[in-house]
């Protein structure tokens, strides 16, 4: 194999995958005072990790506005409960939730991931998080290709360029 169409490969992986039984859990909750607490609270946190619209801000141009914005904060996590408690989030169901926390089935998701500014967090592998926003409910496929058409863009051998998806992720350190 010489090449390999990445949007392809997501478009592919995408149609195979769905968020509850590709995870071990995935938990809905408010957060009463709003989304902009819950990104507050949960991006303190090295024990959770952004995925969504949240986690796709990292890896868009700084001069790019995402063409979704966010009505749910979305991160992977090893215990819902605890950090639902901790940061005052009551469970409910999932068309009234704006918190979203998701137990992987592979702990190694929660330790290959890079810090961003922009999202003001951890966040999850760029693979992980296109095909999140592939299979979310809403526009956010339109974002996961924005992205795509961004790192298409600044070609592979740029810091932010397909590279960061293989080999250049960085270890998340505690």
């Amino acid at each position: 194999m010489e090449s390999i169409n990445r949007k392809d490969l997501i478009d592919r992986w995408a149609q195979d995958y769905s968020l509850a039984k590709g995870n071990f859990r995935v938990e809905s909750f408010l957060d009463p005072r709003g989304l902009q607490h819950a990104a507050d609270a949960l991006t303190r946190d090295d024990r959770t990790v952004l995925t969504g619209v949240h986690g796709g801000l990292a890896y868009l141009n700084e001069s790019q506005t995402p063409v979704v914005s966010s009505k749910q904060l979305t991160a992977y996590c090893d215990n819902p409960q605890r950090i639902a408690r901790e940061i005052g989030l009551y469970p409910v169901e999932k068309s009234k939730s704006n918190v979203v926390l998701i137990v992987p089935k592979d702990p190694e998701l929660l330790q290959k991931t890079r810090y961003s500014e922009r999202a003001g967090g951890w966040v999850a592998p760029l693979g992980q998080v296109l095909v999140d926003l592939k299979t979310f409910p809403g526009r956010e496929a339109d974002l996961a290709n924005q992205i795509i058409d961004s790192l298409s863009e600044l070609g592979s051998d740029s810091e932010y360029g397909w590279t960061m998806w293989s080999e250049k992720k960085e270890a998340k350190t505690k």
